[in-house]
């Protein structure tokens, strides 16, 4: 039993890490391209909440010097939960969340996992943080279809494998099978990683945190359908649950908000929350994925962001005023106080907004 539980131990300290140190970027790898234009803004205008107040949004969309473009190569490797890249041992950083920034990138997998082979052709969806996350999944993963469907190269009837992030969900098969995607032509990723005889993958489409209005269109287009509201409700106020960002007057406000016509609503228990977005007049929810489904509501609807003085991101800002929602949000201080330090990722401190100027926007609105 003692050389058993030595053994093991002399195995993990002989195993490569779960992450690693500094990893090489890429220089450009595809073999071809077909660039595709998009007009996501990188110049966000003079933002203001609805209090009229000016309001610096964290990390601001760096420039990029090329249209996204579809990537083709051979003999590549996918690994890890957010579906990497890697050409001749090095990473192809465009085609991740981080494309056009200069993050310190870490893996987020185990050598110890052999590659698993991947004959044929092999479409790569996969993007980061889109395997536990709705929002991402939607806006970020969902579009790179647009790029393949842009670009009059490759259709999806021409793939062997398409790689998604994993888990394996009802909601992420539903929303592929959108696309006609097929389940036996997924692969979802993991740990484990691919390697891949002739791959074909998108850039990030646009800019992290940043959504061209191509994006909602296209997903509108796909996503959409014509149905009749199936309530006679269509306030909402999306109750934020879990650890992080938490509102700690959310009682409060719902309160407020349901002297203005608003009832509280939890999208993942809905059976089809883009129906319910999409008949929606207006919706107040805190930053997060339970506002992904902004862009399918009706030109001229009303949002309502809260968002903690710790987690400025243009996400629904640039998603809202490019389909013509009436969009606003209100900032609210975090605690304990924000010290000016890069935040977690993602927040997680609590914060709380101010009740009089949210009923000041409910009197001016509603």
């Amino acid at each position: 039993m003692l050389k058993n539980r030595v053994t093991r131990k002399l195995s993990r300290l002989a195993s490569p890490p779960l992450r690693s140190s500094r990893i090489i970027t890429s220089s450009y790898e595809a073999i071809s391209e077909t660039p595709t234009s998009l007009t996501f803004r990188t110049n966000l205008g003079d933002p203001r909440d609805v209090t009229g107040k000016a309001v610096d949004f964290m990390d601001p969309p760096p420039p990029i010097p090329y249209p996204p473009c579809i990537l083709s190569m051979t003999d590549a490797v996918v690994t890890g939960p957010h579906g990497w890249i890697f050409k001749d041992k090095k990473l192809l950083l465009r085609t991740t969340w981080h494309r056009g920034h200069n993050d310190k990138l870490y893996l987020h997998w185990s050598a110890r996992f052999p590659p698993q082979h991947l004959s044929g052709m092999t479409l790569s969806l996969a993007t980061d943080y889109a395997g536990p996350n709705y929002g991402h999944f939607l806006l970020d993963l969902l579009p790179r279809l647009m790029l393949l469907e842009n670009g009059n190269t490759y259709s999806l009837r021409d793939f062997d494998h398409i790689l998604v992030n994993g888990p394996r969900t009802g909601w992420k098969l539903r929303l592929l099978n959108q696309f006609d995607i097929p389940e036996n032509r997924i692969t979802w990723l993991a740990m484990r990683p691919f390697r891949c005889d002739f791959l074909v993958a998108t850039d990030f489409p646009g800019v992290r945190r940043i959504y061209a209005p191509e994006t909602a269109h296209f997903l509108r287009r796909h996503l959409l359908v014509e149905t009749r509201p199936h309530t006679s409700i269509n306030r909402l106020f999306i109750v934020r649950r879990g650890r992080a960002r938490q509102l700690t007057n959310q009682l409060r406000l719902m309160e407020i908000a349901a002297e203005f016509g608003f009832i509280p609503y939890l999208p993942e228990y809905s059976s089809n929350s883009i129906v319910d977005f999409q008949n929606a007049e207006a919706v107040i929810g805190v930053h997060g994925a339970g506002l992904s489904d902004v862009g399918f509501m009706k030109p001229g609807a009303k949002i309502l962001e809260l968002m903690p003085s710790d987690h400025r991101f243009p996400y629904f800002y640039s998603l809202g005023t490019a389909i013509g929602l009436d969009y606003g949000f209100l900032i609210g201080e975090v605690s304990p106080p924000w010290n000016g330090t890069p935040p977690t990722w993602p927040s997680n401190r609590a914060f709380q907004v101010d009740e009089q100027a949210f009923m000041e926007y409910l009197e001016e609105k509603f």
